[in-house]
């Protein structure tokens, strides 16, 4: 996928720009939009399908927020001015947008989220707004006019009457007119408001991003489901208290002792890798325990596909692999490194076993794992899987 311009150099970009400040790419190569608007309206009006639609008047002072499904009627009678259609996670259900995920090969892969794709109407608008995650921006049919403001923050006033975030105020420190084929990076944090010139289509690559409060409060509960309930606070060194309701410096320094035998460093990793690959739909993961014919599948080496939403990660200890998939994590020898990269990068959906060599047993036992809570399948699971 040659999203890119050939000159676009992926060093320096992380060097100065990445989670830096904004950063608009001019396209070069022609670009085809994955999915046209009548594609995107279809997937609004799908049940299983996350959409919403914004509304607004000419000035920009009266926002409203519908969340889908839709009925393809109201979408019908939008017209042609002052609506933002939106769809999420468009990568799961169509080949196409799912590719674009290719051309970020220079970000680690479980820093992605998913592609989220918008309609909009000529004037039609998200709102001014600020996000707590990065964002590339690809201008599909059309264009849109950018505004960049400054970085906002817990602070920053917003008008949230509408069901949405908008800001209150907003200062241009930039702006762009964007075509098909450009790309805008915003860090997260900094304002930006997008218009739509004439119908235009965005698909917007979004990266996950978790809260300090969201970490803490997620290791916690998992360490906590590890801790017996007999483990319990005991007073090291009990002796007449000189003060009855005194806690003592000592005490906090137990409480510390406690916290720190309790934590361990695989802890923080488990955790992690298990909470970044959580799949943003896990009920569309369709878990299947009861095949026994994978064994025969793979003997005869044909090809598993990773499922739609599926995430993966892995981590390397000494003397063993520990690979993360849509929140589940199990060990692996290192022997299995190629494969486990193979699974664990988002440039490949295909796996395919060598002919060459029969299938080790713990290959068996981790594709036979992954297959089971529903992140292989064996048949694609998109029409076409060829997403070249």
């Amino acid at each position: 996928m040659h999203l890119f311009p050939e000159g676009f150099d992926r060093s320096a970009f992380l060097r100065d720009y990445w989670q830096k400040r904004p950063l608009l790419i001019r396209g070069e190569a022609p670009f085809t939009d994955p999915l046209d608007a009548d594609e995107l309206a279809g997937l609004a009006c799908e049940a299983s399908v996350e959409s919403r639609l914004i509304l607004h008047d000419d000035d920009g002072q009266e926002w409203r927020l519908e969340h889908g499904p839709f009925d393809p009627q109201r979408l019908s009678d939008l017209g042609i001015r002052n609506f933002c259609l939106l769809v999420q996670a468009v990568d799961q259900w169509h080949p196409s947008a799912h590719a674009l995920l290719q051309a970020f090969d220079f970000l680690p892969g479980w820093r992605l989220d998913d592609i989220m794709a918008s309609c909009s109407g000529d004037g039609g608008s998200a709102g001014p707004h600020f996000d707590y995650y990065d964002v590339f921006l690809i201008q599909g049919s059309g264009s849109k006019r950018w505004r960049i403001g400054p970085v906002c923050d817990s602070a920053t006033d917003v008008d949230e009457s509408s069901g949405q975030r908008l800001l209150r105020s907003f200062e241009t420190t930039e702006e762009y007119e964007v075509q098909t084929g450009d790309i805008l990076y915003i860090p997260a944090r900094y304002a930006h408001h997008g218009v739509a010139v004439g119908t235009s289509l965005t698909w917007s690559v979004g990266f996950r991003a978790p809260a300090h409060a969201e970490i803490i409060t997620g290791l916690a509960t998992f360490l906590a489901e590890r801790c017996p309930p007999e483990a319990r606070f005991q007073d090291r060194r009990p002796e007449l208290p000189a003060r009855i309701g005194e806690i003592q410096a000592e005490t906090g320094q137990q409480l510390k002792q406690i916290i720190n035998n309790i934590m361990q460093d695989d802890d923080f990793v488990t955790w992690f890798g298990e909470h970044m690959t959580q799949p943003r739909y896990p009920d569309l993961l369709l878990e299947d325990e009861a095949d026994t014919d994978l064994p025969a599948h793979l003997r005869n080496r044909l090809p598993l596909y990773k499922a739609p939403g599926a995430r993966f990660a892995f981590t390397r200890h000494t003397e063993r692999l520990q690979v993360f998939a849509d929140g589940h994590s199990l060990d692996c020898p290192l022997t299995l490194l190629p494969l486990v990269e193979t699974l664990c990068d988002h440039r490949h959906d295909e796996i395919t076993l060598p002919a060459d060599r029969p299938v080790p047993d713990a290959v068996m036992s981790l594709l036979e794992t992954l297959y089971n809570q529903g992140s292989l399948l064996k048949e694609p699971p998109y029409d076409d899987p060829d997403t070249d």
